[in-house]
């Protein structure tokens, strides 16, 4: 299942010149991951994948996808998180 995931990440930077920084897969490649390679997501981790995992339902990713999304804005995030606030919007 790694080898597949890096695999995509290999063809989306050939393709776009970019190198992915999100992987979205299921549970059940999350499940599969967790049994493989119990040290990917520990709190010590000994493994580097250099993009973050998003475990999506089975509908969304009935395989795993990998893609570039910009990085996260703090203050978009604190104005969600406040509905009576409008500053960053």
């Amino acid at each position: 299942m790694l080898d597949h995931i890096l695999r995509k990440a290999q063809a989306f930077e050939r393709r776009h010149g970019i190198c992915p920084n999100v992987v979205f897969i299921n549970h059940n490649h999350y499940r599969e991951l967790i049994n493989t390679y119990p040290d990917l997501f520990g709190d010590d981790q000994g493994i580097e994948l250099g993009f973050r995992v998003a475990v999506v339902s089975t509908e969304s990713a009935p395989h795993p996808q990998v893609a570039w999304l910009p990085p996260r804005f703090p203050e978009l995030y604190s104005a969600m998180m406040d509905p009576g606030s409008t500053e960053g919007l």
